[in-house]
């Protein structure tokens, strides 16, 4: 089965870098619309044992019943105040509940509709804030991050929609910024780290920029379990756990991207100045990230933390194409590179190692 699923998996992938490599001069549809459709279809076409969370998610929605639930949980205390008792509050996921449901009650539509939103997102974040739209998506296919949503369904919404936000980091817009990441927690809270970000983020990458950002991931290492506790009281109780469970995998994960923020760091130096804000703003999030991670992998706390980083760390799709372009080197070491992190990756992600089709499709391509 493990077999199986990487041999589906890097099929997809070489089907639509191939696809991308024969439209993408031509732009528009001719490029973004069958990928949108195989990436949709690939990710709604799955089993429900598929990603790690994804036999919860499927149960959840078939037990749904619909966005009056969200409401019902808003009840009065004898004192006045509101609480929201459902375990999945978070009213941008009931309502996108609610309206797969009108299209289905078997689990096949739900994550069809969260993958239209959520490759819906990155695409025209690629396309609006990316100097290279191809290069971009390799990176994230590469990466893994196209399968991060089949792990975690609403925290995978919410990266998607935080990736709209680049365009008013770039622009220093705060209130356009501050509206996706709100948007961003209506599927996950853990958006809401983001928001102070924004001050971090748009400064211009220098050495007081960096100690700053070392100071920051020194802090977070010294004071992990004191961070977790005030996550758990203000985002989510759910994070309290992570304080009690034992430090598990995830260093060479923490190196990989820590070594890449490394390196675009030391490459900055080949950036023209024209391109170096737009640089600086992906830089100092992926420093951010590296550094979380650093910090996650050793302050004694399980490496579930390091999902945090995602929205930081996906900066690495859009920082790629300005530093290639800038340096004029051939690709081919970095498609290696990122090939050879795809395969190191498939035997840690499940989406990837356990892939097969539901049992609606899996008849239809005489697979049973």
């Amino acid at each position: 089965m493990e077999f199986t699923g990487l041999y589906y998996c890097i099929t997809l992938v070489a089907a639509v870098c191939l696809w991308g490599l024969l439209t993408y001069r031509r732009g528009g549809f001719a490029f973004y619309g069958p990928i949108f459709v195989l990436l949709v279809f690939f990710s709604g076409a799955r089993a429900y044992w598929v990603g790690t969370d994804a036999g919860a998610y499927a149960a959840g929605f078939e037990r749904f019943r619909g966005f009056e639930e969200v409401v019902e949980d808003l009840t009065e205390t004898e004192s006045g105040t509101i609480e929201v008792k459902s375990a999945f509050s978070e009213w941008g996921y009931s309502l996108l509940q609610t309206i797969a449901q009108q299209i289905s009650n078997d689990y096949w539509a739900l994550f069809t509709l969260v993958a239209v939103i959520c490759v819906g997102c990155h695409l025209l974040s690629f396309h609006s804030f990316s100097e290279n739209s191809l290069i971009a998506l390799y990176v994230f296919l590469a990466t893994t991050w196209y399968f991060f949503f089949f792990n975690g369904v609403r925290q995978g919404l919410a990266l998607a929609v935080y990736s709209m936000s680049f365009g008013s980091l770039l622009r220093k817009d705060f209130k356009m910024y501050l509206f996706w990441v709100l948007l961003a927690m209506t599927f996950h809270r853990s958006a809401f780290f983001a928001i102070p970000m924004y001050f971090l983020f748009t400064r211009p990458n220098d050495i007081k920029q960096n100690i700053l950002l070392f100071v920051i991931g020194l802090f977070c290492a010294i004071f992990l379990r004191d961070i977790i506790g005030v996550a758990a009281e203000t985002v989510a109780k759910k994070y309290a756990a992570y304080s009690s469970l034992a430090a598990t995998s995830g260093k060479n994960y923490a190196y990989f991207y820590m070594f890449l923020a490394v390196g675009f760091l030391f490459c900055k130096q080949f950036i023209a100045p024209e391109d170096r804000h737009e640089y600086d703003t992906y830089l100092n999030m992926i420093l951010f990230g590296g550094v979380l991670n650093i910090a996650v992998a050793y302050g004694n706390a399980t490496s579930n933390l390091m999902r945090m980083s995602i929205y930081f760390l996906i900066a690495t799709c859009y920082i790629w194409p300005i530093l290639l372009r800038n340096l004029r080197v051939l690709y081919v070491p970095f498609i290696s590179l990122y090939f050879l992190f795809f395969l190191y990756m498939s035997r840690k992600t499940v989406a990837i190692k356990f892939y097969y089709f539901n049992e609606w499709i899996a008849p239809i391509l005489g697979l049973e």
